[in-house]
């Protein structure tokens, strides 16, 4: 298994500025050293919006590592400036493969470049919920493993450990990543974080317009969902809601790529 660096939703002006990325490869203090960085937002289009702005060239000149740009999903008034956007950042020659996480951008991408495309961590929809032991312990398939065939030509897919106790079968060329340690619970379209300075009649709207409120803000929970107390790891990051999963079967998977998200070391970086 080989480990990459996720540094999705991480990125932010004052981190471009003052960091290379082999810069936060250190600070990210991960077990092996990373093959492959990832780039982007799974789960918020105004981040990527930003991103695309503030995105420099020496910054993805910094390292020598291939790049994996990650698309989130982008609603219709904003569809347009996210497809030129990526078809921007795609001409950089380090962003070697892209990440989709809707039908819509794959079935755009697929004829637009001979770049490689991944299905995305949005793709795999099965239930998660670290609030109830029972079925985070139990042995679970993941459901879209079972219609790949569906998606002519892609090279990989991306999922979360959904349970402790995830079963998947090896699959021919295909390249099969997990992201850890934190498997996200939940996401959607209003941004807790974007109302802040809001008026109250524009508060909590779908995919409204920001100021990144989320660079300087985020909500940490440690919680106990079982009778013997033992905490669990809640984050609301952004557009979504990670828990702190457990890895220690990860080994047991026939997977390729560990997708690893520094949450606790880089989230707060100035």
């Amino acid at each position: 298994m080989k480990y990459c660096l996720n540094l999705c939703d991480l990125l932010y002006p004052s981190v471009v500025n003052n960091y290379s990325i082999n810069e936060l490869i250190r600070k990210a203090d991960l077990e092996n050293d990373p093959i492959r960085i990832y780039l982007g937002s799974s789960f918020c289009s105004q981040y990527f919006k930003h991103l695309g702005y503030f995105l420099r060239d020496d910054f993805i000149k910094s390292t020598s590592l291939p790049i994996t740009l990650t698309v989130p999903i982008f609603s219709q008034k904003d569809l347009k400036t996210g497809k030129n956007l990526v078809l921007k950042l795609l001409s950089y020659e380090a962003i070697d493969e892209i990440t989709v996480n809707d039908i819509g951008m794959f079935d755009f991408l697929k004829n637009s470049t001979d770049k490689k495309i991944n299905l995305g961590r949005l793709f795999f929809k099965d239930t998660r919920d670290v609030r109830i032991p029972e079925y985070n312990n139990q042995k679970k398939r993941i459901s879209l493993l079972d219609n790949l065939d569906f998606y002519k030509g892609i090279s990989g897919i991306e999922f979360d450990l959904i349970t402790q106790n995830l079963e998947i079968e090896p699959l021919e060329k295909i390249t099969v990543s997990v992201h850890t340690p934190y498997t996200y619970q939940t996401t959607g379209n209003i941004c807790k974080f974007a109302s802040i300075k809001k008026e109250v009649s524009q508060k909590f709207r779908p995919n409204s317009n920001c100021t990144m409120e989320c660079k300087h803000l985020h909500e940490f929970y440690l919680e106990s969902f079982t009778m013997d107390e033992n905490l669990n790891e809640v984050f609301r990051f952004g557009r979504a809601v990670y828990f702190l999963q457990n890895t220690e079967n990860l080994e047991n998977l026939p997977v390729d790529r560990n997708i690893v998200f520094p949450l606790k070391e880089l989230s707060l970086l100035d």
